[in-house]
Parts: structure tokens; C-alpha cells; sequence
């Protein structure tokens, strides 16, 4: 189970099941995150694999340009809850 994560709760002593396994984790040197997105705030028919560039906006009631915060590629897309849509990004890790 080297470089895999668990996908459920592993008591000690327990066996392990396909689906206790989930997906390797990313590859040296980078990391998956997960980002809320906003009715509006994101291209439709955003997917996996395509490359982003992950935008800061301002706090809510200021005003202010948005700024870069990086860039990532789109590992997916999926729907938390109705209007409330999350994508997770593989990126860089910071030095």
C-alpha cells in the first residue's frame, strides 16, 4: 500500500478490501488541492486535464483586481451540492 492513501477508516489489525485503497497519491514534487467554485467564477465545461491558472479574489465587499496564485491541472470536477461545485487541482508545491 506504499504510496497509496486510505480511502476508509483502517482499524489496527484489519484486512484490506479494493475499495479501502484509494487512488497514488501525486507524483514528487506536486500536490492535489481542492477549490471551491463559485457560480460564474469558473469556464463551463471545465474537465480534467485541462491546464488552469488559479486566480485570489478579493475578499467579499472590497474591491480589488484578482491576482495569480498559480497554476494547475484539473484532476476533476465534481458537484458538492446544488450551486456548490469543486474542482481539485494537481499543482506545483511551493519551495
Amino acid at each position: 500500500m506504499t504510496g497509496r492513501t486510505a480511502a476508509a477508516s483502517l482499524p489496527a489489525g484489519s484486512l484490506l478490501a479494493a475499495g479501502d485503497i484509494g487512488a497514488p497519491g501525486p507524483a514528487r514534487g506536486l500536490a492535489q488541492v481542492g477549490v471551491a467554485l463559485a457560480p460564474g467564477r469558473y469556464p463551463p465545461g471545465l474537465a480534467p486535464g485541462q491546464h488552469v491558472e488559479v486566480l485570489t479574489a478579493p475578499p467579499p465587499g472590497t474591491a480589488g483586481p484578482a491576482r495569480p496564485a498559480g497554476r494547475g491541472t484539473v484532476v476533476s470536477v465534481s458537484i458538492a451540492a446544488p450551486g456548490k461545485t469543486v474542482a481539485e487541482l494537481q499543482c506545483r508545491r511551493p519551495r
